[in-house]
């Protein structure tokens, strides 16, 4: 995350000077655009938040299976070459590339904000091996998301998509670093239905995770990765 609180590696072109936090998403998209932030300080702290993550999960038997960012912060220039250099560095194979077919029903917002990361996609490839050809859920934050999982069966092609979601329980901490909020809750309860998840099942999908990809081949041609 590097819009978030405050970086592991403070003094960069990716902070504030002033309070020595994350840049907001506005500043960081414009710097970057601008072509204001150094290669050097996204690949340090990059480098160190993968490290210290790997340490908290080596901890209780896990690793490291894939990279992502708050907002897609990844996909931006030089950040996307840089995020891409410390995966390698950390033998990650898989970051996200978040490369999905705009659609006008989901909202004027939600249509430009697919747009644009088609762009950033199209412009640089993010995957490490292009395991994940397709991905879906990004156009869908403050949709009837019950109602767009009852359908995914039909929306998914042959191979491995990845559906986005965002469940979770709201506190105090997440309000405070995150305006998005209540939706994660609707999400997980969606996520959570034992019909839903029936329904799947029988119409030939397979939830797998990213760790089920890691050293291996596609799976077949019925699965779909849940982050």
């Amino acid at each position: 995350d590097i819009l978030a609180g405050e970086p592991m590696c403070p003094g960069s072109s990716l902070t504030d000077v002033r309070s020595g936090r994350f840049l907001t998403f506005s500043k960081l998209v414009r710097r970057a655009i601008a072509g204001r932030i150094a290669h050097a300080d996204v690949v340090r702290e990059c480098d160190a938040q993968i490290a210290r993550l790997r340490i908290a999960l080596r901890a209780r038997g896990s690793d490291v299976t894939h990279l992502d960012s708050h907002r897609h912060t990844h996909m931006l220039p030089i950040i996307a070459r840089a995020v891409r250099e410390s995966a390698r560095a950390a033998h990650i194979d898989i970051v996200r590339r978040p490369r999905e077919s705009p659609d006008f029903r989901n909202g004027a917002s939600a249509f430009a904000r697919t747009c644009a990361l088609q762009l950033l996609a199209t412009r640089d490839r993010c995957s490490l091996r292009t395991m994940s050809p397709a991905f879906l859920g990004a156009a869908w934050q403050g949709t009837d998301y019950r109602a767009k999982l009852a359908v995914l069966p039909r929306l998914l092609r042959a191979g491995i998509t990845e559906l986005m979601v965002h469940p979770g329980y709201v506190d105090d901490e997440l309000r405070r670093l995150d305006g998005f909020t209540a939706y994660r809750e609707t999400e997980l309860r969606a996520l959570a239905d034992p019909q839903l998840r029936a329904h799947w099942a029988s119409a030939g999908v397979r939830l797998i995770n990213f760790a089920a990809l890691q050293g291996s081949a596609a799976p077949h041609a019925e699965h779909f990765r849940l982050q």
